[in-house]
């Protein structure tokens, strides 16, 4: 049975692997899909919870040309400007929405 260490280790591996996949990928196109898409709509997400994953877009500069991209267009902006209003991370360790969703603290 893997233990979590080693879960967490294979996790950052594939994380990383992923990282750079895209990394290379915005080295040629300005875009995932070479223009605007839904692939962009759909990685923002993700590259957002950056610091979930323990990354610095430091390191990675053409997907952080791009997630600025991103993050800049209006109707992102918009959507992020919403949730920062009223949906706020209610799920916070020793809360009862983090027990909800994880169960043990």
């Amino acid at each position: 049975i893997p233990t979590v260490r080693c879960l967490h280790r294979t996790r950052d591996r594939e994380v990383g692997r992923i990282y750079n996949i895209l990394e290379k990928r915005l080295a040629e196109y300005e875009y995932l899909a070479g223009e605007y898409s839904i692939a962009d709509i759909s990685t923002f997400p993700w590259v957002r919870t950056r610091k979930l994953h323990r990354r610095d877009l430091s390191e990675y500069p053409n997907i952080d040309r791009w997630y600025q991209a991103i993050k800049d267009r209006p109707g992102v902006r918009a959507g992020i400007n919403t949730l920062s209003d009223s949906k706020q991370w209610e799920a916070k360790p020793g809360t009862e929405a983090w027990k909800n969703m994880f169960g043990k603290n």
